[in-house]
């Protein structure tokens, strides 16, 4: 049986989401400071499942390790 891994997304300071692929995308450092002139850097990495299940976190490590870990009930 297939799985369905929740979405991950990186956002701005301001909550608006930070285009991470894509020729739109943002282009930033290690450390998230931005390289991009339009990019006020990324703050928060989050994972949202269909079920409703979310999490967020500033190192997108963590997040990544949470939304592998989640299994929808």
């Amino acid at each position: 049986m297939s799985r369905r891994l929740p979405r991950l997304s990186a956002h701005h300071p301001d909550g608006t989401r930070c285009p991470t692929t894509g020729p739109n995308r943002h282009l930033v450092s290690t450390s998230g400071k931005p390289r991009t002139p339009q990019c006020t850097g990324r703050d928060r990495w989050n994972a949202v499942c269909p079920c409703g299940w979310t999490y967020s976190a500033t190192a997108k490590v963590i997040t990544e390790g949470e939304r592998r870990r989640h299994t929808c009930p």
